[in-house]
């Protein structure tokens, strides 16, 4: 007879035949539901307690036998509940001395558990009262408990309503129980998965996989890159698609010689679409981050980031590279002449001719204010001069017209400056900017180099 007391002063007790992983689950449930239990104290003398009970021992066959009588010495004012009662009903002695349907009472009776230690019960300082009925259903919740039939239970409650899916299954990966969430995830209903292997909701491929690994584990201990970690799966729906899920498989260790595994599965679809969802946020940031509202292009950050780049791979390549700054003639008096909303449009058709006239390979960004900058990977500085005179002449044929019909061209100047390899980018743009100045004593509209 195994006797488990709580801090409170509470004690239950167990059925003997029962490992000590079950006594201890059934009487901390016991506890759990707030059973009704009775304060303990050890009797004064062991002998003493034997003898006053062994005058009982022939009744306790009568009440082992029917669960509503009981059996009372009159003289000592005692019951004796025997361990076969326990086994085969699963009645606590301070149960089936209080029950409301015993045959006989007593105003004191005191229960003596014969065990390891001798426990003395004082039924008067308990309010118990409940029936030998009451407690066999009550303990009916620990049976199911360790027949998996967990729905039925506090535990299977909880379960129950829980946000992530739970399910368990035994060695034959065949599924004993599911949760309301796991049910919904599936789109299967209880009784079309309980009993049936887990296959049906694993992925093309993987069952055997998986009936393999619940296998060598269970026959050999081997270890298992799966249980106690969290892992990515894909489920099989009931419609046939696979849902991305998030799943820790736990060992639930043997009952009646069955080993039990557990799992919690979380649905990603919500976070993976939210993860995505804030990606391309946050990539709408950077772009934004790396780029001039007004023309769309590049802005200063983008440039010198795209400098880096590609002057690293130049380093490692050893490639050519060409480097430009531009700047629009006189864009000071279009602002001053027609207002600065004329000149954004001028600055956006700009930006539009030199876009056209750049190769694909180029890389064109405003820089600041009316400047541009130009990045020619893998050009010498003479097809540099090229491509800017290109870009020159776009500008120079490109006009704009103001709501009150005049006619506005403007022209730019270009300077450029080769990049070399062991070179730092910086030096390369600070020869491009003496180059746009050296345009601009020139008569500006034109490429220097």
């Amino acid at each position: 007879m195994l006797w488990r007391v709580k801090p409170n002063g509470l004690a239950y007790a167990a059925p003997n035949g029962l490992s000590p992983s079950a006594s201890k689950r059934l009487c901390r449930n016991a506890w759990a539901l707030r059973l009704p239990s009775l304060p303990v104290r050890r009797p004064p003398n062991s002998s003493e307690a034997r003898m006053r009970t062994s005058s009982s021992r022939r009744a306790l066959s009568t009440f082992g036998a029917s669960a509503s009588a009981a059996a009372v010495d009159g003289s000592a004012g005692a019951i004796r509940a025997s361990s076969s009662l326990l086994a085969t009903t699963k009645y606590a002695p301070h149960i089936a001395s209080s029950t409301a349907n015993s045959a006989a009472t007593a105003s004191k009776r005191e229960v003596f558990i014969s065990g390891p230690e001798m426990v003395t019960i004082n039924p008067e300082h308990s309010k118990c009262n409940v029936s030998v009925r009451q407690y066999s259903s009550i303990m009916g919740i620990e049976k199911q408990i360790m027949n998996k039939d967990l729905p039925s239970t506090l535990f299977g409650r909880v379960l129950d309503g829980s946000l992530d899916a739970a399910l368990i299954i035994d060695q034959d990966s065949r599924i004993g129980y599911l949760n309301a969430a796991m049910l919904a995830l599936s789109g299967y209903t209880r009784d079309e998965l309980i009993g049936q292997p887990l296959d049906g909701l694993l992925p093309d491929g993987m069952a055997s996989q998986h009936r393999r690994y619940v296998h060598d584990y269970v026959s050999t201990g081997a270890i298992s890159a799966v249980l106690g970690h969290v892992r990515e799966f894909e489920l099989r729906e009931r419609g046939g698609a696979m849902i991305p899920i998030e799943l820790k498989a736990l060992d639930l260790g043997v009952e009646d010689s069955v080993q039990y595994f557990g799992a919690f599965l979380v649905d990603l679809r919500q976070r993976r679409a939210e993860q995505e969802k804030t990606a391309a946020l946050l990539a709408q940031l950077e772009q934004e981050a790396m780029t001039d509202p007004l023309t769309a292009l590049p802005n200063r950050r983008a440039y010198d980031a795209e400098l880096a780049r590609v002057a690293a791979r130049s380093r490692r390549n050893k490639s050519p590279i060409s480097v430009g700054v531009a700047d629009i003639d006189h864009f000071k008096n279009v602002n001053d002449t027609y207002g600065h909303p004329v000149g954004d449009v001028v600055l956006c058709e700009v930006s539009k001719a030199i876009e056209r006239a750049a190769r694909g390979t180029d890389f064109v960004a405003r820089t600041g204010g009316e400047e541009f900058g130009m990045l020619l990977p893998d050009t010498a500085i003479e097809m540099a001069g090229v491509v800017a005179e290109r870009m020159r002449k776009a500008v120079e044929e490109t006009s704009v017209t103001t709501p009150d019909g005049a006619c506005i061209r403007v022209t730019i100047s270009i300077g450029l400056a080769p990049l070399a390899p062991d070179a730092a980018p910086d030096a390369a743009l600070a020869s491009a900017d003496a180059a746009l100045y050296q345009a601009k004593n020139q008569g500006r509209n034109r490429v220097v180099s």
